[in-house]
């Protein structure tokens, strides 16, 4: 019997809160975040909450990267007996994308990248200067006759007030106030900019090490992708040289979370070797054994109000929480593990373990309360499908986005234009139908190479020559391929993934294509595959 009364209290997040910047930080800390064994699993999602060694996490929408982030800044900020100064403040209000989109307007595409790296640094420099000033902390540890020199120099880098500035305000002042190219270039060269990096570098040894965190900027990415993308980039690379500056580097910490396609863009680069595999630089790189784990984790800690059969614990995870560990595939004839059933309709992130999560844990209280003692299998595929069918509709809306930005030219931004990715809500709708309409002329989710071509010249029809949705679906782990011909039943899946960022285009040349689950839900498509498709999972299917 469901307990009731006053005294019942229900956590509206059993799984944790799907927003890693609104969860409480206590609850984020103690009972959310899952811990990752560094000898099982990668550096990224292994990695230690005192690391001073990260410069870069990088991560996908929903990867978490919010959450690590917060989690870093709380234990750097915990080691105060160890004098490291911490900014307060976790950067998470970035420039907006119409100054962005403006001042990738100015310059020509080729240096573009070279110019938001320079604005960065420019950024970085004055924001560390106003703590120095204005810092009590570091201020009275720093020479008088350097605090001399930096009140002068402040002035001509346009910072005028009298508290810390942290970095992201630094860039939307710059970018305020430089509104033409030559504005631009005259602010970033004059040799101020050089004297605050020597007066810095003569100080930082009377210092403690200073930490700034910038937080992703993954909403205002969604507007303009590929816009974001070089100034994402650019930020990358400013403080990778920063990293590498021979006084400031290991003194100064500047740590930031990208996008996946951010870095994936700097391996497809002549640098590509620099950066692989760089101890830095941490990858939140998902897959599916550290999400079974995550699932596992969370499931084991659920209160026994919140599990159908609380003392079978030795039964496993799933028959403990919603009473059954197999499911039956109904459209395919085979049962099939629960665990796998909800993995595979998940973008295999954290994001969606805990919305699934939450979703089925609300049926389960539901069931508890109106006295049943078990959960019909319909009800979960239903609370699947649905939580599916979110999945897919939010990836295809970031694929859109990512396909419109990449046909937006720097000049339509000097006319008021950008008002078509920061405003036109009605216009992005319009093409999100267009690529479903792409995505149901398939029909299926396992296809043919001539099926895949036909659909790319749809695509091509409705978004232009130059568009690759096909490779955009990709990216977004949507698409996939196997090197199995399309009759043979065993195969194998590739999806996109941590692991092969450098593989940025889709490849054309295999006999078989295959479309995400989600996209069943959320699309509307024909499953024709004679076992269930397992993204990340596909070769060890039936192990």
């Amino acid at each position: 019997m469901f307990p009731t009364g006053d005294s019942v209290m229900i956590d509206e997040f059993p799984f944790g809160n799907p927003d890693g910047s609104h969860a409480n930080l206590s609850d984020l800390l103690n009972q959310d975040f899952v811990h990752f064994d560094q000898s099982k699993y990668s550096s990224g999602i292994s990695a230690e909450s005192t690391d001073l060694t990260v410069r870069v996490l990088v991560g996908a929408k929903g990867s978490g990267k919010t959450a690590y982030l917060r989690r870093l800044h709380d234990g750097i900020s915990r080691q105060e007996n160890q004098s490291i100064y911490v900014d307060p403040d976790i950067g998470r209000s970035p420039p907006e994308t119409d100054p962005v989109l403006r001042f990738c307007s100015l310059f020509d595409e080729r240096i573009l990248t070279e110019k938001w790296m320079t604005l960065w640094r420019c950024a970085i420099l004055r924001s560390v200067l106003s703590h120095v000033l204005f810092s009590p902390r570091l201020r009275k540890q720093v020479d008088r006759t350097v605090l001399e020199a930096f009140d002068e120099l402040r002035k001509l880098v346009g910072l005028s007030i009298g508290t810390p500035e942290p970095i992201y305000s630094s860039a939307k002042n710059i970018l305020f106030s430089c509104r033409h190219s030559e504005e631009f270039t005259r602010f970033a060269n004059q040799p101020a900019w050089d004297s605050i990096t020597y007066y810095l570098a003569e100080s930082i040894h009377h210092l403690p090490p200073c930490c700034f965190l910038l937080d992703s900027v993954d909403e205002e990415f969604g507007h303009a992708p590929m816009h974001w993308l070089r100034a994402q980039k650019g930020l990358f690379y400013a403080v990778m040289r920063l990293l590498r500056h021979d006084r400031l580097g290991g003194r100064l910490h500047v740590i930031i979370a990208i996008r996946d396609h951010v870095f994936s863009s700097v391996l497809r680069s002549e640098h590509q070797n620099r950066y692989r595999g760089e101890p830095h630089i941490k990858v939140l790189d998902w897959g599916w054994d550290s999400i079974s784990h995550l699932l596992r984790t969370k499931i084991g800690r659920l209160s026994e109000l919140l599990c159908m059969n609380p003392d079978m614990a030795s039964g496993g995870e799933l028959l403990r929480w919603l009473g059954k560990d197999q499911i039956e595939n109904k459209s395919l004839g085979v049962t099939e593990s629960l665990e796998a059933y909800l993995i595979r309709h998940t973008r295999q992130l954290p994001r969606d373990i805990v919305q699934l999560g939450n979703a089925l844990a609300a049926i389960v209280v539901a069931a508890k309360m109106s006295g049943r003692k078990n959960i019909a299998s319909q009800q979960i595929r239903d609370v699947v499908s649905k939580q599916a069918k979110s999945f897919g509709e939010e990836q295809l809306k970031i694929c859109t986005n990512q396909i419109l930005s990449s046909n937006l030219s720097n000049e339509s931004t000097k006319y008021e234009f950008s008002d078509l990715y920061t405003g036109n809500v009605e216009y992005r709708e319009d093409m999100y139908e267009q690529l479903r309409r792409v995505l149901r002329l398939l029909g299926k989710d396992s296809f043919s190479q001539n099926d895949l071509k036909e659909a790319e010249e749809a695509a091509m029809e409705k978004f232009g020559e130059s568009s690759d949705a096909m490779s955009v679906l990709w990216q977004n782990r949507l698409l996939g391929y196997s090197d199995a011909p399309i009759s043979q039943e065993q195969f194998s899946e590739v999806f996109y993934s941590e692991h092969n960022l450098s593989e940025f285009r889709l490849p054309r040349d295999k006999p078989r294509y295959l479309l995400h689950p989600c996209l069943i839900d959320s699309v509307g498509l024909t499953s024709v595959l004679k076992r269930p498709l397992l993204p990340g999972r596909g070769a060890q299917y039936g192990e």
